[in-house]
């Protein structure tokens, strides 16, 4: 599973409590330079196993690998090379932005002229210097969340871990979290982030695991996972000359079509997804002299994947 570009790897990890298994042989591997998504339903498992790799809740089974090495071993030297932003705010809300931000790099031990110019470059990052003497109270809710995760960044970790950092954000919140995660991520910070907005998920990240029920059910790329989990897909197609109820007699014998109409000039078709389904219907079209005026695939997107595969394992 691991390879030489392997930062973080977990083997069968389990979680039991009270005597219910929450989290079931969890395994993957996040690579340097990442930008990981660990999606699933809501009680799937993500905030739990989160909490298993950043060292919040011990593991029951299992081996967690930070760099090649045992994390249960120089636990505290692992803890310093991750940054941890929680769902709940992970600061004092009776502290200004700037106390907030001098009392993390405190905790981590940071040197004080090298904390105090992070200081000044997370508030840039996070677009919190013109709010540094706020109380942390007063922060809007976005505000909150970049100063959460300007806190898990002030010892310079080369992974950073966020469990939900856009939940209950609006729209142009959300947007402004994910600006900034990205940048994180683009300056080499390798990022963990659990979400179920499955579609910002889809164009953020590189690489996703899907849980549910406790299971890690697949890695890879969003696009691998969607191509695993196939739903149907909708084409529509306009030819010349465009005798439609011919291709539809052609290509049922190659095809699972589960529906079709015409309306305006266009085929509309509804079809099983195959690897070859597209590339078969282009042939066929060839064959019966149809030339390909215009086509459109729709393509199942990351939400119907997840409907799909909430279909298929929850039962």
């Amino acid at each position: 599973m691991g390879s030489d570009n392997s930062l973080l790897e977990l083997y069968s990890v389990s979680k039991t409590l009270s005597g219910k298994k929450i989290i079931r042989n969890a395994s993957f591997a996040v690579n340097k330079g990442d930008f990981f998504g660990l999606i699933g339903p809501n009680g799937a498992g993500k905030s739990s196993l989160l909490n298993i790799i950043v060292t919040l809740a011990k593991k029951t089974g299992g081996t967690i690998y930070f760099k090649g090495r045992d994390t249960t071993k120089k636990t505290n030297s692992y803890r310093k090379s991750i940054g941890y932003a929680p769902q709940h705010t992970c600061f004092y809300k009776e502290l200004t932005v700037l106390e907030n931000m001098n009392n993390f790099a405190m905790m981590y031990d940071c040197k004080k002229n090298k904390s105090r110019h992070m200081i000044n470059e997370l508030l840039s990052l996070v677009d919190l210097k013109e709010s540094k003497n706020l109380l942390a109270k007063d922060l809007s809710g976005g505000m909150q969340r970049r100063l959460n995760i300007a806190c898990s960044l002030i010892h310079n970790p080369e992974l950073v871990i966020m469990d939900e950092p856009a939940a209950n954000l609006d729209h142009h919140q959300r947007e402004e979290i994910w600006k900034l995660l990205t940048s994180i991520n683009q300056r080499g910070v390798t990022i963990i982030i659990s979400s179920h907005l499955l579609h910002d998920m889809n164009r953020l990240c590189n690489r996703v695991a899907f849980m549910f029920k406790g299971s890690v059910l697949f890695t890879g790329t969003p696009k691998e996972l969607q191509d695993k989990f196939k739903r149907n897909l909708i084409v529509h197609l306009s030819t010349v000359p465009g005798n439609y109820g011919m291709i539809i007699s052609a290509l049922r014998p190659a095809l699972i079509i589960n529906s079709h109409e015409v309306k305006d000039n266009i085929l509309t078709m509804n079809i099983t997804n195959t690897n070859y389904a597209i590339h078969q219907m282009v042939h066929i079209l060839d064959e019966l002299g149809e030339y390909v005026a215009d086509i459109e695939v729709e393509k199942p997107s990351l939400d119907d994947t997840f409907e799909e595969i909430i279909r298929r394992f929850g039962q």
